[in-house]
């Protein structure tokens, strides 16, 4: 009979523990924002979520049409329909409107000025000098509306697009 030291009882105690790990950091995943790895994928991929399908119930309004270099934006995103369609998680970047280059999208500017009770701010894509170029939901609370402001890049760097 094998005792509760055996090895055979370690690995399976080792398993049972990283499955365990493995588990509730799924059940967790995204309540504080969506993670770096999509910096490069803008797509938060959560496992519960169905995709959306149909017309976007949301909206993302600038302070001003178009910018100048160095200029502070004040961007909101919101819903058409709070009761139907709240706002549960979202990331946004400002990026360069390349869509007709096949090179990868580039993130212009900074962000500033978030609600800290809903949104967070972090440096995406190794940029240096700490550049506060993507924001997102801070938890997994249901929110309405978010806003804050955006610097643009100076010099200017043509259209960008925010998504």
């Amino acid at each position: 009979m094998k005792t509760v030291d055996s090895p055979a009882f370690r690995g399976f105690s080792f398993i049972v523990a990283t499955f365990a790990v493995c588990f509730i950091q799924d059940v967790s995943a995204y309540s504080l924002g969506a993670p770096y790895s999509t910096c490069f994928t803008r797509y938060p991929k959560h496992s519960h979520t169905p995709a959306q399908r149909g017309e976007n119930p949301y909206a993302i309004r600038l302070s001003r049409p178009q910018y100048l270099p160095g200029e502070t934006i004040k961007v909101e995103i919101s819903s058409s329909d709070p009761g139907e369609n709240p706002i549960k998680g979202f990331q946004i970047a400002a990026f360069v409107d390349n869509t007709n280059d096949c090179e990868p999208m580039t993130i212009v500017g900074q962000f500033s000025d978030v609600d800290e009770s809903k949104s967070t701010i972090f440096s995406c894509l190794g940029t240096a000098n700490s550049v506060r170029n993507m924001v997102t939901h801070k938890n997994n609370g249901i929110v309405n509306l978010v806003s804050f402001s955006w610097t643009a890049p100076s010099p200017s760097v043509g259209n960008i697009k925010f998504m």
